[in-house]
Formats: C-alpha cells, sequence, structure tokens
C-alpha cells in the first residue's frame, strides 16, 4: 500500500493506463502480483509511506512487465520482461483518509485496507480519555505513525516510554506489552499498520490489566495475561 504525506502522485496500471492521481492523505492499495508504477506528479518532492508485508512461508520474487529504468539496473535483478496480457492479479483499490468527528468514544478507527490476509491498516483519532489499557497482540506485528497531534507510547517497564511528534513512529513486535495516549493540545491522529504472523494460528489480545470504560462498551475483550506471556 501507498499513502502520499506530500505532494502528489500519479499511478499507472501495468497496460500503462492512468489509474488515478493522489494527493495527501490519499493512496493506493496495490494487492500481491498487481502490475503497477508510479511517478510524481506535482512540482513539490514526493513523500509517499509505502507499507509491505511478507509471507515468509511463500517465495517472494519481483516480477517485470517493462524493462528497468537507468537508476533501477543495480539495484534489481535483471529478469526477463513479462507478458502483461497473460498476468492476473486483484484489482488495485484507491483509498484516502478524512478526519472524523468525534461521537460519544474518545477513540475513531478509520480503515484503510483490510483486504489481504496479512495485513490491515487504519488511522486512529484519539482526545483526552481514548488512552488504552496494557495490552499486547500474539500474532501481529504492529507500526505506529504520528500524522497530527503528539503520543506518548508506554512499555511494560515504567522507565519503557516513547514520545512521538509528527511524522514520527515506532515498532511494537508481537506479545509486546504496551499502553499509549495522545499528549498534545489537539487530538492525536496516527497511522497504524498490523502485519499478522501466518506462523501464528490465532492471534490474541492480552490484557495486562483491565479494559478502560470506553474499551468495555467497545466490547474489545482479549483473555488475561498469565505468567507465560511476555513481561
Amino acid at each position: 500500500m501507498w499513502f502520499v504525506l506530500k505532494g502528489r502522485v500519479r499511478f499507472y496500471d501495468g497496460l500503462d493506463s492512468l489509474f488515478g492521481e493522489f494527493g495527501p492523505m490519499e493512496g493506493l492499495g496495490i494487492p500481491r502480483a498487481a502490475p503497477y508504477w508510479f511517478e510524481s506528479a506535482s512540482d513539490e518532492d514526493l513523500e509517499i509511506l509505502h507499507i509491505t508485508a511478507k509471507n515468509i512461508m511463500a517465495k517472494d520474487a519481483r516480477l517485470n512487465f517493462q524493462p528497468l529504468r537507468d537508476r533501477q539496473v543495480d539495484n534489481h535483478p535483471k529478469d526477463p520482461v513479462r507478458d502483461v496480457s497473460k498476468h492476473h492479479a486483484k484489482p488495485m483499490e484507491p483509498i484516502s483518509y478524512v478526519s472524523p468527528e468525534f461521537d460519544q468514544f474518545p477513540k475513531m478507527i478509520s480503515v484503510l485496507w483490510n483486504k489481504q490476509d496479512m495485513l490491515r491498516i487504519d488511522v486512529q483519532k484519539i482526545k483526552d480519555g481514548g488512552e488504552t489499557n496494557m495490552h499486547s497482540h500474539t500474532g501481529v506485528d504492529s507500526a505506529w505513525f504520528v500524522l497530527g497531534g503528539a503520543a506518548r507510547f508506554h512499555g511494560f517497564e515504567e522507565s519503557d516510554v516513547h514520545d512521538l511528534a509528527h511524522h514520527e513512529g515506532i515498532f511494537i513486535p508481537k506479545a509486546t506489552p504496551y499502553w499509549f495516549e495522545s499528549v498534545g493540545d489537539e487530538p492525536l491522529e496516527i497511522f497504524h499498520v498490523l502485519a499478522r504472523d501466518v506462523t501464528v494460528e490465532k492471534n490474541e489480545r492480552v490484557n495486562y490489566e483491565g479494559l478502560k470504560d470506553w474499551q468495555e462498551v467497545k466490547d474489545l475483550g482479549g483473555r488475561e495475561a498469565t505468567t507465560t506471556d511476555v513481561r
């Protein structure tokens, strides 16, 4: 998946047809093996997030449907150019994020991409009172990236604290306990990537403390941590 932070971008499909042009807070979800290419579409520098998840149980290869460009020759294998007319893949899908208004809950979640078996991407908007409880996920790695406001992430140890400002982020490995909160003057808006570990049969939410009141109402569930869970 690609998500524009700054500038504009044009994406083309495997037949060199323009698929779409995208600006900030917009992008494109690209399924496995879908052919595409892109270019900057403005005089402003393009800054674009690229999110991928790799299935470690499967073979991954770059498929070329056009000759490599000069700047790519030294960075990629010179594999044969494939015939795109004989290639099949699921269609690409535009995505966008529009900041939602708060309802009765202090946290809003806008899902951008959840079409594949390994990757889910959302943006969470959080105000005072929307902090999470200390918890972990047994089957997903996650990454968080601040789009607006400021965040504070807490690990299991009291000294494990990380403050994140605009365009700063943090990686949370699977089974690692944490919680986070909004600490800025404005609501926190934070980009959230979950990559599922295909070797883990069941992903569980593990709670190291009780759910917050708003989480109880949302019925987030999960099981209580035991002595065998990561501390």
